[in-house]
């Protein structure tokens, strides 16, 4: 397979994006495969072009992606994925996967964030309304 990828650090505004080098993303798949199975249902929050799960090969794939072309990307790399064009701190479907794989923006600080998220980030860190 030939993967779509989506790296523009300008247009991302800050949103810390980078690409999962390779080596990275075989030990992540044989990780997954050891304790999941062989092609898994997986969320990922934080899913870019859908690279992280590349060698994962899952049977299904539900991501959030905060960029729409990446979301573009990424429904070219799997087109039955289900991706949510939204920031992970307002994602709400919770729907359950065989895992979670996930390289999340790091460099993210709670003061870039809209009000929505911080009043969701701050619900969550206390302990609250989580399923």
């Amino acid at each position: 397979m030939t993967f779509q990828g989506h790296n523009n650090r300008k247009k991302a505004g800050g949103y810390a994006e980078y690409i999962t080098g390779g080596s990275l993303r075989r030990l992540v798949a044989a990780k997954v495969r050891r304790y999941c199975g062989e092609h898994p249902g997986v969320f990922d929050g934080a899913a870019g072009s859908g690279q992280l799960e590349q060698y994962i090969e899952p049977s299904d794939f539900r991501a959030v992606e905060i960029q729409a072309e990446a979301c573009k990307a990424l429904l070219q790399n799997y087109p039955a994925a289900k991706v949510y064009n939204t920031s992970l701190f307002l994602y709400t479907d919770g729907e359950p996967q065989d895992c979670t794989v996930m390289n999340p923006p790091f460099s993210i600080k709670l003061k870039d964030l809209s009000e929505d998220e911080k009043a969701v980030s701050h619900r969550n860190t206390r302990g609250r309304n989580r399923a």
